[in-house]
């Protein structure tokens, strides 16, 4: 589709998830929005970042002085399983707003396997009718 989520869980107490969203910009150009945030349960609160600037270019013509960062506002990932996901998103710069979108693992680094979540923690996040 040309957007995606790239998303690493970082060690640490608390572990950490790092997101970068490739995706596009309110004018249709391509951006990055680049977030850190702990990880809590099924659950992480990210504060991101939007890469900006015109006039990058690729190495070896890169000049960090043409881009910078700058607040973009907050991602929050839930996860029903390790390969299903949302997103929601409040962005602090016009023109984003709010919204939100189910995600989907396309791909599993080699050697790894994909646990089932145990029914406990699967009962916890379930709602009442």
């Amino acid at each position: 589709s040309g957007m995606g989520f790239m998303v690493e869980i970082l060690p640490g107490s608390p572990m950490q998830m790092l997101a970068a969203w490739l995706t596009f910009a309110t004018d249709g150009s391509q951006t990055w929005i680049v977030g850190v945030g702990p990880v809590a349960d099924h659950e992480a609160t990210l504060q991101a970042t939007q890469v900006v600037g015109s006039g990058a270019r690729f190495p070896p013509n890169f000049d960090p002085a043409n881009v910078h960062s700058q607040s973009w506002g907050v991602l929050t990932f839930s996860f029903s399983d390790c390969n299903h996901g949302h997103v929601d998103w409040s962005s602090s710069i016009a023109g984003y707003a709010s919204g939100g979108m189910d995600l989907t693992r396309l791909t599993l680094p080699a050697g790894l396997t994909c646990p089932a979540v145990p029914t406990v923690q699967a009962a916890s996040h379930s709602k009442s009718p």
